[in-house]
Parts: structure tokens; C-alpha cells; sequence
């Protein structure tokens, strides 16, 4: 109750430092916020306020994300501790950026009254692009280290 009434003030502020956030822990921490605290009080204009707003930003997060990944995993060896740490960071913080996706598309498949697709056009574009992209990626996976977390990461994204 208390961020369906403070939507109006809040939301804009949280959409400010989505957007101006400069390290991932902060982008998955707002968008989590933002996901599970507020989304669920937006029922009209989702696209114009919310969607529009994030999803490009939520996105890019996600190639950041694959690069770093891709650029880690080459140089991985068994004996890299800290990078086995690093990686099993990006890879968690993955899971929560498509978690949070999963919240999104939950909240349109909830609502009472059927959603033009026109209202949320950004979002099953987003949704569809990272299926894909982590489907290629490991699909393309070549590093055996990080296998074992591989069906983690594109289940969660199914």
C-alpha cells in the first residue's frame, strides 16, 4: 500500500537512478525495487511509463553482462580462484536480471483485463532478444568451467 501511494513521487525517481546507475549491483538492486515494489501498482499506460523506461537500459545490461562473461571465460583456468568468484558473480546477477524480466511478464499475464500488445510492445522484444542472445551463448559455450551453470542460466530465461 505504502508504494502504491507513493508511486507518483517514487517512481520517477527510481526511473532517475535506473538510468544513471553506473555499476551493476546498483541496475539489478533498482530494478529489482522497481519489478517486484511498484510495477505491480502500474495498470494503465505500462509502456509510456514503465517498460519504455527500462527495458532498453535492462537490455544493454544484459550484452554488458554476455560480454563480460565471454571476455572472463576465455582466460579462465582451474587454478583462478578469484575468477571462478567473478564469474559466478555475473552469472548470479544474470538470474536476477531475468527474474526480474519473469516479474514483468507475470505482472501482463495477471491482469484482469486482456493487455493490447501495442501497450507493452517493448517488453516481449526484450524478453525475445535475451532468450536468444543466452541461447546462443551457450549454445556457442566453450568453456567447460562454466558448464555446470549453463542450465541455470537459460532455464531461468525460458
Amino acid at each position: 500500500e505504502l508504494c502504491r501511494r507513493q508511486l507518483p513521487s517514487a517512481l520517477p525517481h527510481l526511473l532517475s537512478m535506473y538510468q544513471s546507475s553506473d555499476n551493476w549491483a546498483d541496475h539489478i538492486r533498482v530494478l529489482t525495487i522497481l519489478t517486484e515494489m511498484f510495477l505491480p501498482h502500474i495498470n494503465r499506460l505500462l509502456e509510456q511509463t514503465f517498460f519504455s523506461k527500462v527495458l532498453p537500459k535492462t537490455v544493454q545490461l544484459f550484452d554488458d553482462l554476455m560480454c563480460e562473461l565471454s571476455s572472463q571465460a576465455k582466460v579462465l583456468t582451474s587454478q583462478n580462484v578469484e575468477l571462478h568468484r567473478t564469474l559466478r558473480n555475473i552469472l548470479q546477477t544474470m538470474v536476477q536480471l531475468l527474474e526480474a524480466l519473469t516479474g514483468c511478464v507475470r505482472h501482463i499475464c495477471t491482469m484482469q483485463e486482456p493487455v493490447p500488445l501495442e501497450n507493452v510492445h517493448s517488453l516481449p522484444s526484450s524478453v525475445l532478444y535475451i532468450i536468444k542472445n543466452t541461447f546462443i551463448h551457450c549454445k556457442f559455450l566453450t568453456y567447460s568451467s562454466v558448464c555446470s551453470r549453463r542450465p541455470i542460466l537459460f532455464r531461468n530465461s525460458l
